[in-house]
C-alpha cells in the first residue's frame, strides 16, 4: 500500500504538511523579522519537502514507507529555510560589517584631507 501513497497526490499532501511543520519549527529557533520573510520561509519548506523528500530518501537509501517520507519532508522543510536563512542573515551581517568599514575608511580619508587654500583673484 505504500507503493501506493508514494505516488499520488496524497504522497504530496503529507510531504507538504510534513514540510510546513519542519519549516514553522525553524521559525520558532530563527524567528522571521517580518510576515514576508515567514511566509517565504513557509512557502521554500512546504515546496523543497514536496519535491526533495521521495529523491531524498532514494538516494540515502531507505525504504519507500510512509513514516521514511514524513521524516525525510520534515527534516527538509526544516533544513530547507533554516540553512538558507542562516546564510542570508550570515551575508547581511557581512555586508553591514563592510558597509561600517568603507564609512569609516571615507572619514578617514576626509579627516586627513588639507584644507583647501583659497586662490587669490
Amino acid at each position: 500500500m505504500h507503493i501506493l501513497i508514494t505516488n499520488s497526490m496524497i504522497a504530496k499532501i503529507i510531504n507538504a504538511l510534513a514540510g510546513g511543520a519542519g519549516a514553522s519549527v525553524s521559525m520558532a529557533i530563527l524567528v522571521p523579522h517580518s510576515l514576508r520573510e515567514a511566509f517565504a520561509r513557509g512557502f521554500v519548506g512546504v515546496m523543497s519537502a514536496c519535491f526533495g523528500a521521495l529523491p531524498t530518501i532514494h538516494r540515502v537509501g531507505l525504504a519507500d514507507t510512509t513514516e521514511n517520507i514524513v521524516l525525510a519532508a520534515y527534516g527538509i522543510g526544516f533544513a530547507a529555510w533554516f540553512v538558507l536563512g542562516a546564510v542570508l542573515r550570515t551575508l547581511d551581517a557581512w555586508r553591514l560589517a563592510g558597509a561600517i568599514k568603507a564609512i569609516t575608511d571615507v572619514r578617514g580619508v576626509v579627516r586627513n584631507v588639507p584644507p583647501k587654500e583659497e586662490e587669490d583673484r
